[in-house]
């Protein structure tokens, strides 16, 4: 009964540890509660299994733990990979260090049973459960913000991560496997490989954090990039709109002096023939003052004359005062990076169009862009995902700018039109 309730407690305790371990480190393609059971269900199924196998007395048995140990491993790696999002680089590099950390802690607690409780199975058990409870802890109060931070700024470059995380794996697995066979009961030589793993492991996630960093530094940097080369669209059909202004005001005494020479010679038909001509030429270049505001005013002449140089159905009914909470280079960040999504999505869509709406209410913007989109868009916590290297840096810069003013973004998708909605007290 002793040696029964012996290995119940052991495999108990490690399954059940495994699954909150999994739990905190599963990023949930479905609800919480769903992905909840997963974990409950699966420590509940391998521990039963683990009871069958331990009452089943036979010479066997042995090679019966083997396949368990396998088969309950395969089964959390399954149920890991099915309901965690993302790519398989990030699910790799994720169970990466899952695999490390479970090295890390077998060993330790080993390590310590055989100097300080050498003969007792329920001391190595009772400190390898303590050695796990301590990392779910840890795990617990910061494995979020890692991930945020990883993601934040690697840009989606889960391979190096992965491929990162299956070398520090190598090494690990490689140290147990030759000690466990060279010296299976003697602490010293344990400790030693140990204490030398720690260090390499110290050693290879202190470069990890330095690739982080610098991966870090070039997402800024093409931030930064994006945000000038945006800038200077809007400088320069700020430009060009002054340039008109100032061509059209240099040839107005010109305009005046025909049309007195029509008044002179009374000839009121062709007055109004040089008028309707006139307008036509102000029609075809596009003076156009869509609101009070003068970013909004830039960026949306942009947008404007792209669509009609490509011939893009466009329709701009906007209404934002010059004065909003938003400074003119977070409203260039808000505005220019949902237009140029909407314009890049556009390129694919078999109908493209840009409809761009702006109006006051009981003290809110509410600003709406359509757009055409091709084939089905995926979503990740209401955000689109992009495949371009890089993408997806532009909305969640937005959605900051948005958030520290006390507004929200919404995107939605309707058949082959994209809809963004922002939300903004004036």
């Amino acid at each position: 009964m002793n040696a029964f309730w012996l290995e119940f407690g052991r495999y108990f305790s490690l399954f059940v540890c495994q699954s909150l371990i999994f739990y905190i480190m599963t990023d949930c393609r479905f609800s919480c509660q769903a992905t909840r059971w997963v974990w409950v269900l699966l420590a509940v199924g391998s521990t039963a299994i683990s009871i069958a196998v331990t009452l089943f007395n036979s010479v066997y048995r042995g090679w019966l733990y083997v396949g368990l140990s396998a088969l309950t491993m395969s089964a959390y790696v399954v149920c890991f990979v099915y309901v965690s999002r993302g790519p398989w680089q990030k699910k790799m590099f994720l169970f990466s260090i899952y695999a490390t950390v479970y090295y890390v802690v077998q060993q330790t607690a080993y390590v310590v049973s055989l100097i300080w409780f050498p003969d007792s199975l329920w001391a190595s058990y009772t400190l390898r459960t303590m050695f796990f409870c301590l990392v779910i802890l840890l795990m617990f109060w910061c494995w979020r913000r890692i991930m945020n931070t990883l993601e934040a700024n690697i840009g989606g470059k889960w391979n190096i991560l992965a491929f990162f995380g299956l070398a520090t794996n190598v090494v690990v697995y490689a140290a147990t496997l030759s000690w466990v066979v060279l010296f299976p009961y003697d602490p010293v030589p344990w400790l030693a490989v140990l204490m030398t793993e720690l260090g390499l492991l110290a050693v290879e996630y202190g470069a990890l954090v330095w690739i982080v960093i610098l991966l870090g530094k070039q997402q800024n940097a093409r931030a930064e990039e994006a945000q000038r080369k945006l800038l200077e669209s809007q400088l320069a059909a700020e430009r060009a709109y002054v340039e008109q202004a100032r061509a059209h005001r240099h040839d107005m005494r010109h305009y005046m002096v025909a049309i007195s020479g029509y008044i002179e010679q009374e000839d009121l038909a062709g007055v109004r023939a040089y008028l309707a001509e006139h307008q036509a030429l102000l029609d075809n270049e596009q003076l156009m003052v869509y609101c009070e505001n003068t970013v909004a005013n830039a960026l949306l002449r942009l947008y404007q004359n792209r669509c009609q140089a490509e011939g893009v159905a466009c329709e701009i009914k906007a209404n934002i005062p010059e004065k909003i909470a938003l400074s003119g280079l977070e409203l260039s960040t808000v505005l220019g990076n949902i237009l140029e999504n909407a314009w890049e999505a556009n390129s694919r869509a078999l109908v493209p169009k840009l409809a761009f709406r702006a109006y006051n209410n009981n003290g809110l913007l509410l600003i709406e862009v359509e757009n055409g989109v091709s084939g089905e868009v995926k979503f990740r916590d209401g955000l689109p995902q992009t495949n371009k290297n890089g993408g997806g840096l532009g909305l969640k810069n937005v959605v900051q700018v948005l958030e520290m003013h006390g507004g929200m973004l919404q995107c939605a998708q309707h058949g082959d039109i994209f809809f963004t909605q922002i939300i903004l007290p004036v």
